[in-house]
């Protein structure tokens, strides 16, 4: 999944309205942001999620075999080994039927001659359902709490992340009682909370935050030089990034005043930075930002969001009003759906900017009651249009 970070994180901001990207290393995804998508084009591919498949199919069927073959290999810790594998598969299938609907479903590791190379595609119901099917399964055989007080706790999928992996495909699928009922597992688990304003940059500088953090991809320079992808071209420790906020909309949505304005830093901050103030840089040897799948704030905006269709507002107004404050802005409650529904995706473009989200967001979105609310998608096609044509 590793191999797949760096794609996964931009296909989520490139289509979107809040983040552009620049340079000749990215040429062909500035392509995509413009609607300009072709076969032909070296990153629409999905390789790299079907190897992450096809290992976690792997390991799968070996570590059955090493369960008949060694005794200190216990049942427990097998089963542990299959909710992680099917955790990963379950993601990787996730990515894909959000980037290209109907994938094929690959359920069999290849590790032979005679396996199927040529899979048609299932339709995306299909493989939701079998995700759902596959997280059920791995939510009762992973471990909860075994490794909490090291870093494993928020690397390895355990059950807690697995809930809310489960979660947000439920949103995806418009189950929403469903979604706030796995919410409402790890909300009321007493494992995870919001940081603190002031300790609010732990979730990205040293990350693995004890109180925030469920599921973060790892990495650690010190080791075999673990460097985040993000670094090679994209937000280098030091120089130019190549890519940067769309200042006419974010600052329709994001204060100078915010807290995750980074003292003007932005949001690239949250990868070259080591204070919530904008003042520290990270050094050439810490390039190893981890990439957060999931943290807690990820739990109560999907409930918000999940609320608000179930006809809650006044938990939906609580939810969006604890991560507003935590950034030091004030929130005023709304009892109207439609203005609830926009407050909930300016509040998620704000909180989760830069971090891969907000294509998928507003896609969700648009396609609620079989695409009721398109427009957000063609309106947000067409300002790309007028601003490329104004510039060229």
């Amino acid at each position: 999944m590793r191999k797949a970070s760096l794609p996964a994180l931009i296909m989520g901001e490139v289509r979107a309205d809040l983040v552009t990207f620049s340079g000749a290393a990215f040429s062909d995804y500035i392509l995509i942001g413009q609607s300009n998508i072709s076969p032909t084009n070296g990153v629409v591919n999905w390789k790299d999620y079907y190897a992450a498949i096809n290992l976690a199919n792997t390991l799968m069927v070996y570590d059955k075999e090493v369960f008949e073959k060694d005794k200190t290999f216990t049942k427990e810790m097998m089963d542990a080994v299959d909710a992680e594998a099917l955790f990963i598969r379950s993601l990787a299938y996730y990515y894909l039927v959000r980037l290209w609907k109907d994938v094929p479903l690959v359920l069999e590791a290849s590790i032979s001659d005679t396996t199927n190379l040529y899979i048609g595609k299932s339709p995306e119901n299909v493989v939701t359902d079998q995700i759902v099917a596959d997280l059920l399964k791995a939510k009762d055989m992973a471990y909860s709490t075994q490794f909490q007080g090291s870093n494993y706790f928020y690397g390895r999928a355990n059950k807690y992340s697995i809930m809310a992996l489960l979660a947000d495909v439920y949103l995806w699928k418009e189950q929403y009682a469903k979604c706030v009922e796995y919410c409402d597992v790890i909300i009321n688990s007493g494992l995870y909370g919001l940081e603190e304003n002031d300790s609010y940059f732990n979730i990205y500088y040293p990350g693995n935050s004890p109180v925030e953090s469920i599921l973060e991809l790892q990495y650690n320079d010190a080791l075999d030089n673990q460097e985040n992808p993000i670094y090679y071209n994209l937000i280098p420790p030091s120089g130019t990034a190549q890519c940067a906020l769309n200042s006419r909309n974010t600052s329709l949505i994001l204060s100078k005043e915010d807290a995750r304005n980074f003292g003007g830093k932005t949001a690239t901050w949250k990868y070259q930075g080591k204070d919530a103030l904008g003042l520290n840089f990270r050094t050439s040897t810490e390039r190893d930002a981890n990439w957060n799948i999931y943290r807690y704030a990820d739990i109560m905006l999907m409930k918000a969001e999940a609320v608000i269709e179930l006809g809650n507002y006044e938990v939906a107004n609580n939810l969006i009003r604890e991560t507003l404050l935590r950034a030091g802005m004030p929130y005023e409650d709304s009892f109207d759906k439609e203005t609830l529904r926009k407050a909930l995706l300016d509040e998620k473009g704000r909180e989760f900017l830069l971090e891969g989200k907000r294509w998928f967001d507003l896609l969700r979105a648009a396609k609620r009651n079989k695409f009721e609310n398109k427009q957000i998608i063609i309106s947000m096609i067409l300002s790309v249009r007028i601003l490329n044509n104004r510039q060229y």
